[in-house]
């Protein structure tokens, strides 16, 4: 809604997910997502180590992924209704995993980075929203609200299928978003979420919460995503499901 000291002028979108007790109050993932066309909030440094303290959530692994277009010819479609109106959008992307870090008491104060990682397969998803929703015209007081089904699809170092993961996003919001380098584009900030439904392979029987915070460009079209799969893993068997993804990451 509003921003101040370093974050004044910005403007962004925040996910999160995780469980709530009356002993502990929320223990999860926050995910603030800021519009930084300026870099204001990004180092090409490095940060200070991480401090070692007790897992406050032993019992949950966290995947955090990034989707973005394969290539050039990779194409997000129109959902078109019958009565010819768009419904909503067909999104395939490429996934890779990613590494986000932050600091405050650090040299120019907050700052983050994000490290991508290997390719470690693909996303389908089915997102129905209404552009023009006569009482939500995409505004932070106002946003769309709008609902997706998405399907992740992982293969191991070698690129051989090892399972998939569904997600219902059954509740979400979607704001109108300005592009300093493109002010005449029409862009998007979605932030949704929803539990996973169903898994396939190393992935079967998974159960668990995921979030979307993307950011999409109509024309021409370009988007990139950021998705949180919280998964309830007692045993640590989808911790070892992705054991086998292997590679070096590079700093955005």
């Amino acid at each position: 809604m509003e921003g101040f000291g370093k974050f004044k002028g910005h403007e962004g979108t925040y996910t999160y997910c995780g469980s709530l007790s009356p002993d502990h109050g929320f223990s999860g993932s926050f995910l603030c997502r800021v519009v930084d066309a300026e870099g204001d909030l990004r180092t090409e440094g490095s940060l200070p180590p991480l401090e070692a303290h007790p897992d406050p959530d032993p019992e949950i692994t966290y995947i955090v992924l990034r989707g973005q277009k394969r290539d050039k010819y990779q194409k997000t479609t129109y959902d078109i209704g019958p009565d010819g109106d768009v419904k909503g959008l067909n999104v395939a992307q490429q996934l890779r995993v990613v590494r986000l870090d932050c600091a405050s008491s650090w040299r120019g104060g907050l700052q983050s980075i994000m490290k991508k990682g290997p390719v470690v397969g693909g996303m389908s998803a089915k997102i129905l929203f209404n552009l023009l929703h006569p009482t939500a015209p995409g505004t932070a007081l106002a946003p769309i609200p709008f609902q997706g089904y998405n399907e992740y699809s992982f293969v191991d170092s070698k690129g051989r299928a090892i399972g998939s993961i569904a997600a219902n996003g059954s509740e979400g919001r979607t704001f109108n978003m300005r592009l300093s380098g493109a002010p005449k584009q029409a862009a998007l900030r979605f932030g949704g979420f929803g539990p996973i439904v169903k898994g396939t392979g190393q992935f079967a029987g998974i159960t668990g919460l995921m979030t979307d915070n993307s950011v999409v460009g109509i024309a021409p079209h370009a988007l990139s995503t950021l998705y949180v799969l919280r998964i309830n893993d007692p045993d640590g068997k989808y911790r070892e499901a992705f054991s086998n993804v292997q590679g070096s990451f590079h700093r955005e």
